[in-house]
């Protein structure tokens, strides 16, 4: 006879194990015809959405993962979601964070900052066995875009029926990345709101039908350096066994943090009009400034630029100099990454030609003239090198002429190095370096696709007529986006090009790596990377892969660039 020691925990596990199942019975009835899923802090109820190719599928559009980072909040660690009552309707798209995206001209205030909401995706016919997880960052360089399935819409995940998406949004500028470099606002609120939602992930996902242990982050831009950031933080340990960073690395200077945090903080309430600011101490700084009106504390960062809208990009990640338990990012992360302190997983990166489009826009369309005229004071500012490496600037992209509207497009080139793939190929040198046995291995790509809405093609302007795909492209191949562009015809270059990508993409996801052949044999560390490119052809698709291996000459361009940055940036 079994011992009450024994029969008493078995009858707590089956009560527990009841009502589990009774909460998920009572969320299908409350959902009714809806698609419903009870997750740890209540049932929701979703939608179905119709796909491009494969019918239609299970949507979960706005379910809150924090509690709104307002009032005594804001500039404060995301805190999780309190338990709900009953079920929770999510199936409508939630406003954007507040933002100012200074990337575009004339741009407005947009967004609330309740908005810390994620979007989930399954097939519907959702497989026995779990599927792999793919979770999205969106890019905006610290200061914009969103999560809205308008623009990053998963039809073209969701008619493979491979995988279970998952869409996140994250505090933006100086609300998610203000810091005061002590406890009243340690900084990176944007990137813990994405831990947290990565948390989140770990805790439900398996109610949808995912795999948590097979969680793949991906990120472009900003999105993609901060995917590089949790590979370095200590709170997203654990939290996904394979990353993608997609035009962005956090080793770029527009990750880099400014030196005077608490100056820069002082800066901002002064130019909010904060009585007394210049008086005040880091505490009395974040009270005022939380009592501050959202959009007038956004367009007081206005005030801060040193040139029209430039920096772009103020308020970025932060080394915390107030550490505890929540601490995102303790030491300098190219001290992390440089001496292999980060997650061993699998990691794919990759760069279009003309990434460096992202931050020239407003130049392009309203200052160029502006900038000639001051071309040599600007020029180094803009590239983040010493004003003495002016010269080697003007030679090596304008063949030592000044710059006029003639040749001003090479700026994109100018940027796509020192922006995109300088940091990039810095990472991939030190990464092989750290890991010479490809214990955790390293794919990389090259999106050189001309469609028919490239910018080269729409707007050769900024980029030189013979200029292949621009920053962001590669996005209207991986994800739907009806806001900005028609979809493609089935049986166009671009269709062909979105089936490609998302299949390489979840290939990844799902093994680790893309259709590459291992890395050569090379003993030097530098050497042993191989490359695959997307690119058009002349076939019936429109669209092939090139693979390139290590002795290529594309593959030799790019560690020559890492050579001759490192040189011009300290000279």
């Amino acid at each position: 006879m079994l011992r009450i020691n024994v029969i008493i925990p078995l009858l707590v596990l089956n009560f527990f194990r009841d009502v589990t199942a009774f909460d998920d019975i009572q969320c299908r009835i409350w959902c009714y015809s809806q698609p419903a899923v009870q997750t740890a802090d209540g049932c929701l109820c979703g939608m179905k959405m119709d796909g491009l190719e494969a019918g239609p599928f299970d949507a979960f559009v706005g379910v809150p993962f924090a509690k709104p980072p307002v009032g005594a909040l804001r500039f404060a660690n995301p805190i999780p979601i309190d338990p709900w009552e009953g079920p929770l309707n999510v199936t409508t798209t939630k406003p954007m964070c507040i933002q100012k995206y200074d990337i575009f001209p004339l741009a407005s205030v947009r967004g609330q900052e309740d908005c810390l909401y994620l979007n989930v995706y399954r097939p519907k016919k959702c497989r026995k066995k779990k599927l792999p997880v793919m979770v999205y960052i969106h890019g905006g360089g610290y200061i914009g875009e969103s999560a809205d399935p308008r623009v990053i819409g998963p039809e073209k995940f969701m008619d493979t029926r491979k995988v279970i998406l998952v869409s996140l949004q994250y505090r933006l500028g100086p609300f998610g990345f203000l810091s005061s470099d002590d406890c009243s606002a340690p900084g990176n609120f944007g990137l813990k709101d994405q831990s947290m939602a990565l948390r989140w992930v770990q805790r439900n996902i398996e109610s949808f039908g995912g795999d948590r242990r097979r969680v793949t982050v991906f990120g472009h831009s900003a999105g993609g350096a901060a995917v590089q950031f949790h590979m370095m933080s200590p709170l997203s340990e654990g939290l996904f066994s394979k990353a993608i960073s997609q035009s962005g690395s956090a080793l770029s200077f527009w990750s880099k943090q400014y030196p005077d945090q608490l100056g820069l903080v002082r800066k901002l309430a002064v130019a909010a009009e904060v009585e007394g600011a210049v008086r005040m101490n880091s505490r009395e700084l974040i009270k005022a400034l939380r009592k501050v009106d959202a959009a007038k504390l956004l367009l007081s960062v206005d005030k801060l630029k040193f040139w029209h809208n430039q920096p772009i990009i103020l308020f970025r990640p932060v080394v915390e100099k107030h550490v505890d338990d929540e601490t995102f990012l303790r030491e300098d992360p190219r001290e992390l990454w440089a001496t292999g302190r980060y997650q061993k997983i699998p990691w794919m990166t990759g760069y279009l030609p003309d990434d460096g489009i992202a931050v020239l826009l407003s130049i392009f369309t309203d200052l160029l003239e502006p900038f000639i005229a001051n071309q040599q004071e600007l020029l180094p500012l803009l590239a983040d090198v010493p004003p003495s490496s002016g010269p080697a600037l003007l030679e090596r992209f304008f063949g030592g002429n000044p710059i006029g509207p003639e040749n001003a497009f090479a700026l994109t080139e100018v940027m796509s190095e020192v922006g995109f793939k300088y940091p990039m190929m810095e990472s991939i040198l030190q990464h092989l370096i750290n890991d010479p046995q490809s214990e955790s291995p390293v794919s990389l790509y090259y999106l050189n696709f001309k469609g028919r809405y490239s910018c080269s093609t729409m707007l050769p302007i900024f980029t030189g007529p013979d200029s292949g795909a621009c920053h962001a492209e590669e996005l209207m191949y991986l994800f739907r986006q009806p806001i900005q562009y028609l979809d493609f015809p089935k049986d166009s270059p671009e269709a062909a090009m979105s089936r490609l990508l998302v299949n390489e993409w979840i290939n990844f996801a799902t093994k680790g790596k893309l259709s590459l052949p291992q890395r050569g044999g090379s003993e030097r560390p530098s050497q042993q990377i191989g490359m695959v490119e997307f690119t058009n052809s002349d076939g019936p698709s429109g669209v092939t892969t090139i693979h390139r291996g290590f002795e290529d000459a594309k593959i030799a361009e790019l560690w020559n660039l890492l050579r001759w940055w490192n040189v011009v940036r300290v000279q």
